[in-house]
């Protein structure tokens, strides 16, 4: 069984402890304190993700609801299902686990937060048998044991930590430039004895070099950014192939296989 410190979790944990040093530094001026604070930062930001806030959060922002009495019965008879194909297998389901409906179109189900499951109205319907059903909610179990939506929330937060580090140094290289722009403004107003022509050309110039500074600083940016996402993707494709291993091993390969034909043959 895929263990809990996966490769995307890692690689989260990493790219966000770089980016906390490089805030902490920048903050203390300092790497002797920056590496510890940002060690510190990083265990209370993981923390967060374990606490019940999270998921209450998810579910709040995703508009999940509590099953009705129809929904809830399919539900526990399908779920019951999983857990004891996962308990015959000698896994330990993890506690705590809920299942909500979403009103969102589609046959779907997703695992988010640390204890949520999300299943698609459209999901319970008549045509989709329990077995189909056991095979995603199978699918979406192997999401929380293996810790791939924890996995997420770190890589969300090194998401936002970066694109605040980019705003920043947006900001920065913008009130610079203009002060600098200002100044050489001013220098080549006076220099040319109150020629207002010279003082617009030193202003573009300056201007000019500085955007040109962010650019590139922003391109490097960019591209790291664009290495980021190509390693997280490759990493939930990884997640993906072992949440189906997952399905097939406690039981529920055919049900998992039979609801992809048929909703792929429905698409057409």
């Amino acid at each position: 069984m895929k263990k809990f410190l996966n490769g995307g979790f890692l690689f989260a944990s990493v790219f966000n402890y770089f980016l906390l040093t490089i805030v902490f530094y920048a903050l203390t001026e300092d790497w002797r304190a920056a590496f510890p604070l940002a060690i510190a930062a990083l265990a209370i930001l993981y923390a967060l993700t374990l606490t019940p806030v999270v998921d209450w959060y998810y579910r709040m922002i995703l508009n999940l609801r509590e099953p009705n009495a129809i929904e809830d019965e399919r539900l526990k008879r399908v779920w019951n299902m999983v857990c004891c194909g996962a308990e015959k297998a000698g896994i330990p389901v993890k506690a705590g686990i809920k299942l909500y409906i979403s009103d969102e179109e589609g046959l779907n189900a997703f695992a988010t937060g640390t204890r949520t499951i999300a299943v698609h109205r459209e999901l319970l319907n008549n045509y989709i048998s329990d077995e189909e059903i056991a095979g995603v909610l199978a699918h979406e179990l192997a999401h929380h044991i293996h810790g791939d939506t924890v996995c997420l929330l770190m890589s969300l937060q090194g998401t936002v930590i970066f694109g605040g580090i980019r705003f920043v140094i947006k900001v920065v290289f913008w009130i610079a430039g203009k002060l600098a722009a200002m100044i050489a403004a001013f220098i080549g107003f006076a220099a040319a004895d109150g020629n207002l022509d010279e003082g617009v050309g030193w202003w573009k110039i300056v201007n000019f070099i500085f955007d040109k500074i962010y650019g590139i600083i922003d391109f490097f940016l960019a591209g790291v950014a664009y290495v980021e996402t190509a390693c997280f993707r490759f990493f939930d494709r990884q997640q993906e192939f072992a949440a189906d291993a997952f399905g097939g091993m406690i039981g529920f390969s055919n049900g998992l296989v039979t609801f992809l034909e048929n909703f792929l043959r429905r698409k057409r």
